[in-house]
């Protein structure tokens, strides 16, 4: 999420760090970190220049931590085992229970405050291959179920406005906790204030067919550039893809538009410029093929999508910070050079010395914000950024801002978009929280933004709301010479990274917000 630092909501046990720390057994090397101390190896700067990738080192499914994922209300006490759980709130253990792998949710899984099932898949939602979602909009294929330990990734961000509460910072009494160090920042609880109101249209309820696109607990980024592809292969001129940069990985950062290059006004979506907020790349790249399938038949308020297209171009960066994603996913097995993979343990030894986690490495990874060198690209942007003030004071798995303004390669990237098209709006998606963000101190663009807001937060139903925001994309984009109006979504109502089981109802809060950008900037 844009501004939350949030640590397992669950037994945090307060100790001295490890002095050592070894990837021997991820890399098969026996590379050491020297703890606080002793004789550190140093971690990689901003600007720096990644080690030699590690060859075939690639991502592996599975790899997932024991994070808690209660949520609001639903926080696990003292003495309380909370394993992969995913539980909903409402569903949360009691003193002296343990939830495993139940990814229930209330009327659908197991029982209120009983062990759950070991399933994590939902009526309705999570089907086999082949199958649609009921009234999605868009179909689901793939790896649905989930079952059993580390097949469904528990949420574990904790974090939603309100200070640390209880041993190990867990919710308690409907509150949700942050990590040490972070004060409360933003107001999304999850809840959506009224149902999507939808333009007349011919089109958003229904389902793509043969979809490229399908619905994935992990949607990565070699599958994102996959469906890309495929996407580009089978639209033809509808679709323009560009590559904008390069991750300090080597991954490549990818623009998707859809409609006229040469149009008179466009926009720009973002998003999983936070890695562990990886369901939204999954959301854009949904609305991208929703976009050019119903691109030459299409109806939305009175007018012709391909008419609309003429008019103004959508702009998509569906992953802004592939590495971390990658990161979050996949563990270290995730990251490709040897020089990152000690960054990230450098970043892990100084957190857990710091009291900003306790957490076992493969749950730290899962929580993973910042990108592979550990700086937190939305607080990475020249917004007030010298006012960025948190305990992260060196790279970190969230919070650190890095060096300087635009340090980052996958910040500069999209910096370089800046004022390279007449910009009439900026999305940016994050999660989570069900609202919308549009102001700052520093806006130049108010109105406009609010306006935007407005617009959107109708056919979403998320209610809409100011922020003290510095050093993010939106933030940037408003406060800048020629500044352009902005919003931020923050999707889902649990804990981040958001289960499988919260695509359903974002993606039907979310599958017009394109269509409605675009008719907003008609009429701007």
């Amino acid at each position: 999420m844009r501004k939350f630092i949030c640590i397992l909501a669950g037994v945090m046990l307060l100790g001295n760090a490890s002095s050592t720390v070894s990837f021997a057994d991820v890399t098969g090397q026996t590379a050491q970190l020297i703890g606080p101390g002793g004789q550190q190896n140093e971690s990689m700067q901003p600007g720096g220049k990644p080690g030699d990738g590690l060859a075939g080192v690639q991502p592996v499914p599975g790899q997932d931590g024991d994070d808690s994922g209660s949520q609001s209300g639903t926080g696990a006490g003292p003495e309380q085992s909370v394993n992969d759980s995913g539980s909903q709130p409402g569903t949360g253990a009691g003193p002296g229970q343990s939830i495993s792998d139940s990814g229930s949710q209330p009327g659908n899984g197991s029982g209120q405050g009983q062990p759950g099932s070991g399933s994590g898949s939902q009526p309705g939602m999570n089907q086999g291959p082949g199958q649609n979602s009921v009234n999605s909009g868009y179909s689901q294929t793939g790896a649905q179920t989930v079952t059993g330990p580390g097949g469904n990734p528990a949420a574990s961000d904790t974090g939603d406005s309100q200070t640390p509460t209880g041993p190990g910072y867990g919710a308690a009494q409907g509150q949700q906790g942050y990590g040490p160090g972070f004060p409360s920042e933003e107001k999304g609880d999850g809840t959506v204030l009224a149902a999507p109101q939808l333009p007349q249209n011919n089109f958003l309820n229904s389902v793509v067919t043969d979809p490229v696109v399908n619905a994935a607990e992990k949607y990565s980024y070699d599958q994102m550039v996959a469906d890309i592809r495929k996407l580009q292969a089978r639209y033809g001129e509808k679709i323009h893809v560009n590559v904008i940069g390069h991750s300090h990985d080597g991954r490549e950062l990818y623009e998707v538009i859809v409609g006229n290059v040469n149009a008179p006004k466009h926009i720009l979506l973002q998003g999983a410029i936070h890695a562990r907020e990886y369901m939204t790349p999954l959301i854009m790249m949904s609305q991208i093929e929703m976009a050019l399938f119903h691109y030459n038949t299409g109806q939305y308020d009175g007018m012709m999508l391909r008419d609309m297209f003429q008019q103004t171009a959508l702009h998509f960066v569906p992953m802004s910070n592939p590495d971390g994603v990658s990161l979050s996913q996949f563990g270290l097995a995730g990251i490709r050079s040897d020089f990152l993979k000690q960054t990230i343990l450098n970043s892990y030894a100084r957190d857990t010395a710091e009291g900003r986690t306790a957490l076992p490495l493969e749950q730290y990874l899962t929580l993973w914000k910042s990108n592979a060198a550990g700086v937190d690209l939305n607080h990475n942007f020249p917004a007030d950024w010298e006012g960025i003030v948190t305990s992260a004071v060196s790279n970190s798995y969230a919070g650190y801002k890095g060096g300087g303004p635009l340090s980052e390669p996958e910040s500069l990237a999209l910096a370089s978009m800046a004022d390279k098209y007449a910009w009439v709006a900026t999305i940016s998606y994050h999660s989570m929280g069900n609202i919308i963000y549009w102001d700052t101190q520093i806006s130049r663009v108010k109105e406009a933004s609010l306006s935007l807001a407005q617009s959107i937060s109708a056919v979403t139903g998320y209610r809409t709301d100011g922020s003290d925001g510095k050093g993010g994309f939106k933030d940037w984009m408003q406060s800048k010479d020629n500044p352009v109006p902005g919003i931020t979504i923050e999707v889902g109502s649990v804990s981040c990274p958001l289960p499988l089981s919260q695509f359903d109802g974002a993606w039907q809060q979310n599958k017009a917000v394109w269509a409605q950008a675009m008719k907003w900037s008609i009429g701007q």
